[in-house]
């Protein structure tokens, strides 16, 4: 419910109890005017406030979506961070003469040939 509906029947109380000590019709529309006065000063003093009001809403939705902004790239720029201090994977040197013991393995050509080429399978 707005403001001003909850605030009308507070305001307009003083102008149905409003009593003129001099009697005279002329005092009462004097009385009841400057009231009159004072509600409109009030209702605009609300509006402004509940201009003012959305405003800071506004400002503080913004603030806050520039901040999760800024959360968000402070944590990709940790997560780079981490990401670049893990140790890279050694890579094995093309120069280097690995070893393999063949075993009892399937073999074919001859055992003593000057290439050999293993290959590994996973059978599951």
């Amino acid at each position: 419910m707005n403001r001003k509906n909850l605030l009308l029947p507070f305001l307009l109380l003083p102008l149905i109890s409003c009593q003129s000590n001099s009697g005279t019709d002329v005092e009462q529309s004097r009385q009841i005017g400057a009231l009159e006065q004072k509600q409109r000063i009030i209702l605009s003093q609300i509006d402004d406030l509940e201009q003012k009001h959305k405003n800071l809403d506004t400002k503080v939705s913004d603030l806050e979506k520039r901040l999760a902004s800024l959360q968000a790239k402070v944590t990709n720029i940790e997560n780079q961070k981490v990401a670049d201090n893990k140790p890279k994977p050694q890579e094995p040197d093309p120069n280097k003469k690995y070893d393999i013991p063949v075993g009892e393995s399937f073999v074919l050509g001859p055992r003593d040939a000057k290439v050999t080429i293993t290959e590994w399978m996973d059978f599951q």
